[in-house]
């Protein structure tokens, strides 16, 4: 559909066959849009990891508004089996930019490595930070002339022999036989040359590299490691680009085993609800509990949230798990009351992605009425860095929450650049402090000062407050010297099942 229709353009037809948004120069919809007489095109295209080709047909139509539609249909191409190689070959340059198109990227790298096994080559992934931005800022036209000039700046600064293809919308591959130094001024000359592009946007490039350690395995599956590379190079802050290594590739692997068995696992009820409690420092006793997260891997067991959680909040998962285990938790507390046991306020950590998922707090306030539960007993925790990240933001969704009876928890405070910031404003009910003040107060008598003083100023403020992390009776006896009355640590009592903690609640309660 074209931009405001509620798509990108050629997300349809385009999406199947070349894996992109942003539609190539042979996408029948491309066509249409060139020309407006045209209600109809089509075209054969080679699905590069399926391996046989597409009839693609695009229809131009339009809704009862007139916003232009564009509806796709693809069919199997019907065509014999020697055909094959000639269609791959036919296919062999991209249109828009005149780079080599994935399939023949990989066979001309191919002949390339087995023709030279004493030149060191390496795989050099690259994309332009923003392209879609610039299509909606600028048109589509802007966008393509930037991929084309782009291309060009690749060819100008490669050594001759060296492979470049472009794999999809702005992902570039390339086989050098540059060395280190050589690749890392390549780099700095692309970005120099897209420093001073005529447009009035700043783009950003970021590499992946991946040395060919292996001249037998398949030109796509080195492109791939660096595509790896690549991703972890978006989000570092150090240098643009990253360095694919063995270490890495286990790294990644184990995160794919964790995307591909996180939905399955949650069905077979396999993440299971853990809980750390909050004690009264004075009499020892039970005030409240964090619910926290484990996951009984098929593949590798029991598995901490470390190792999983960050993961699932860059694929958004994080909700749907969480949802799961708030829900169970839930059920726990219904069901205690149903029995006539006692019931204690729970607390559960919240992240960016809720508070910016509009199913957030329909879905609390249904947890609340399923269950027969009081928002006041069910307390939600934010860290300081999120809520500093999008302070107005969370400032309301937060507001809004509280006048419905929910109770907020500043998780980790202390940890981050703007606490007495955050502290003058803050709108939470309870603070936790961070575990770092109480870690070092033995050993530092700085730390000692901050924390004594803290836990003043929160009682001038009337805010209730947790210690994290009391791990000794030392620490113990110093914060209950200065009056903090909530703790919460291994001292205490670690992350439990429901089995365990429920045990742990009626012992203490006789």
């Amino acid at each position: 559909m074209e931009k405001n229709a509620g798509f990108h353009v050629g997300e349809r037809p385009c999406y199947f066959c070349c894996s992109q948004t942003t539609p190539c120069g042979a996408c029948p919809v491309r066509k249409l849009q060139k020309d407006p007489s045209l209600s109809e095109c089509s075209s054969v295209q080679f699905h590069s990891q399926l391996h046989c080709a597409f009839d693609l047909t695009a229809h131009r139509t339009a809704l009862s508004d007139g916003t232009p539609v564009y509806l796709g249909l693809a069919r199997p191409h019907m065509y014999l089996n020697e055909e094959k190689e000639a269609l791959e070959e036919r296919i062999e340059h991209d249109e828009l930019t005149g780079a080599l198109t994935r399939p023949a990227f990989c066979r001309q790298t191919s002949k390339l490595l087995k023709s030279h096994p004493e030149t060191e080559y390496t795989i050099v992934r690259t994309d332009i930070y923003g392209l879609r931005m610039i299509n909606d800022l600028f048109q589509s036209q802007a966008g393509d002339a930037l991929l084309h000039d782009f291309y060009e700046s690749v060819l100008k600064h490669l050594k001759p022999g060296d492979t470049c293809g472009r794999f999809y919308a702005d992902s570039f591959c390339i086989c050098t036989s540059m060395d280190r130094e050589e690749i890392l001024d390549f780099m700095e000359q692309l970005q120099h040359d897209m420093d001073h592009y005529p447009l009035a946007f700043h783009i950003s490039l970021y590499f992946g590299i991946c040395p060919v350690y292996d001249r037998n395995m398949p030109p796509y599956q080195l492109a791939d490691f660096a595509k790896m590379a690549l991703q972890k190079a978006r989000t570092s802050y150090s240098q643009p680009y990253s360095i694919f290594n063995e270490e890495f590739r286990q790294q990644i692997t184990r995160e794919q085993t964790l995307i591909q068995s996180m939905e399955p696992s949650l069905k077979n009820g396999d993440f299971v609800p853990y809980f750390q409690p909050f004690f009264d420092i004075r009499t020892k006793s039970i005030v409240g509990a964090e619910v926290l997260v484990r996951w009984n891997h098929p593949i590798y067991g029991m598995i901490s949230p470390a190792s999983f959680i960050p993961v699932f909040e860059k694929n958004d998962f994080i909700i749907q798990l969480d949802q799961y285990i708030w829900e169970e938790a839930a059920r726990l507390l219904w069901r205690r009351k149903k029995e006539g046991r006692k019931r204690i306020p729970f607390s559960v950590n919240v992240s960016r992605a809720h508070i910016f998922d509009e199913d957030f707090e329909p879905f609390l306030l249904g947890l609340m009425e399923k269950y027969e539960l009081d928002p006041g007993a069910f307390g939600l925790e934010l860290t300081e860095s999120v809520y500093v990240e999008s302070q107005d933001t969370m400032a309301e969704a937060v507001a809004r929450l509280q006048k419905k009876g929910f109770r907020f928890l500043m998780d980790d405070f202390g940890s981050g650049y703007s606490s007495l910031s955050v502290l003058k404003d803050c709108p939470m009910d309870v603070l936790k402090i961070d575990m770092t003040f109480v870690r070092d107060i033995l050993e530092s008598p700085r730390s000692q000062i901050i924390l004594s003083e803290i836990i003043h100023m929160m009682h001038r403020l009337n805010l209730p407050m947790i210690a994290e992390g009391v791990e000794n009776p030392e620490q113990t006896k110093l914060l209950k010297n200065w009056d903090c009355n909530t703790v919460q640590g291994y001292y205490f009592a670690r992350p439990m099942p429901a089995e365990a903690f429920e045990k742990l609640i009626d012992e203490t309660q006789r």
